[in-house]
């Protein structure tokens, strides 16, 4: 019964548009802080820390997902919004302070608000969001933005991994056997891994770990 309920939210999540994934997303990250509260109140520490590290991985999955090029400010400021989101659940993790897990949870909640209804009328709000928000998302954000600005000054240097397919792609390789003289193929350009993947991934392991 358990591998078949599983495979059933796996098959749900997999089968979600871009809009809906997001919002599941949403969801389950505040499924999981109002879940560690109550494992705070009835004192049980490892229970409420699980809940807050599974949590925190996908508020992280949120915050790598963002298209920083397209989505101009509006990006830059989820960015910030995701990390002080948990950079405060790292806190209240230490400190047992359900108050801070409240405030996280009012941020997600007001954001996945915002992006329910802008998703009537936009196809595949998911990538819309993570590039650049409508208006109410941008009012979302902008409502939320003061909260950030303590951990803005916390926020460490970005260094992003290098993508090894990437370099290779920039690097055509030799042709020995090619006629002297010709010019080798230009190489293909690496195409960037749409956002919806790592928010699938993660989406799945949040709902089969949930239950």
């Amino acid at each position: 019964m358990l591998k078949a309920a599983k495979a059933y939210l796996v098959t749900q999540v997999t089968t979600a548009s871009q809009g809906d994934l997001l919002l599941m997303l949403y969801d389950t990250a505040v499924k999981h802080l109002r879940q560690a509260i109550e494992k705070m109140r009835a004192g049980d520490v490892a229970g409420k820390g699980i809940l807050i590290t599974k949590a925190i991985d996908i508020i992280s999955e949120l915050q790598e997902s963002l298209n920083k090029e397209r989505g101009g400010d509006i990006s830059k400021n989820l960015f910030q919004l995701y990390f002080f989101c948990n950079t405060r659940l790292l806190k209240a993790n230490l400190q047992m302070n359900t108050d801070m897990v409240e405030e996280v949870i009012s941020i997600l909640f007001g954001l996945r608000q915002a992006f329910a209804q802008i998703m009537p009328t936009v196809d595949g709000v998911a990538s819309i969001a993570q590039q650049g928000m409508g208006a109410e998302g941008a009012s979302a954000v902008a409502a939320s933005e003061a909260r950030t600005q303590e951990a803005a000054s916390a926020r460490p240097a970005e260094n992003p991994a290098a993508d090894p397919a990437g370099d290779l792609a920039a690097e055509p390789a030799g042709d020995p056997a090619g006629e002297p003289g010709a010019e080798p193929a230009p190489a293909p350009e690496a195409t960037p891994a749409a956002p919806v993947n790592p928010m699938r991934f993660r989406a799945a392991n949040a709902y089969a770990t949930s239950r």
